[in-house]
């Protein structure tokens, strides 16, 4: 589910009177990708994917059209029997191709998983997403609003006041909203350790 940006204004727009609603727009955006990227507070498990023998690369894509992956936090990968947590390391001899088990995953960009060794046989990988609003997203996930709205709003508020050469601008005051929004983002980090999956996320191999 998902809120529309403008289901923040009447929490904003009583501090920033003139101010145009692109800008309100940009700024709220650029709030709630700074929210989720130091909270991770959104994180969403993947269905489990069939892992394929000679094939190391994954596409990481969010099922959310308005949201897009930051990074992964944890991969289960399962061989027969047999459930493993790879480790989050980036190998030194990243051109290695010798085919094992894989140990590791590493990422080259936050939409890419690479496993380390290549896999040398087939099993399924299960992964934990920490997401984030996609670039010119219109709307945000409804979380952002119904549980971490406060922190958002601040941040936004924050973001205007700073914007010089207009009406608005008020440094000192800009500086107390920066602080509740490092406030909520700090409490919606705690939380988010332990957090609960929610919709899911496509990922497919790399052929």
């Amino acid at each position: 589910m998902a809120k529309p940006l403008s289901a923040f204004y009447p929490f904003v727009l009583p501090y920033c009177v003139g101010v145009p609603e692109t800008l309100v727009d940009q700024m709220l955006w650029d709030a709630a990708d700074e929210f989720c990227r130091v909270s991770e507070v959104l994180r969403e498990r993947a269905d489990a994917i069939p892992v394929i023998a000679g094939i190391a690369e994954l596409d990481v894509e969010a099922a959310d059209r308005f949201a897009v992956p930051y990074r992964v936090v944890d991969a289960m990968l399962t061989v027969g029997n047999r459930t493993v947590a790879l480790d989050p390391v980036r190998p030194e001899r990243q051109g290695e191709t010798e085919r094992r088990t894989p140990w590791s995953f590493w990422q080259p960009t936050a939409d890419v998983l690479r496993l380390y060794p290549v896999p040398d046989q087939a099993g399924s990988l299960q992964l934990t997403v920490v997401t984030r609003p996609k670039q010119g997203a219109t709307e945000l996930d409804d979380r952002l609003y119904n549980e971490w709205r406060s922190g958002v709003v601040a941040g936004t508020i924050a973001r205007i006041k700073l914007v010089p050469n207009t009406p608005t601008h008020d440094p000192q005051t800009a500086s107390v909203f920066q602080g509740v929004f490092q406030t909520e983002a700090d409490k919606a980090y705690s939380q988010g350790q332990q957090w609960r999956s929610r919709s899911r996320l496509r990922v497919r191999a790399v052929r």
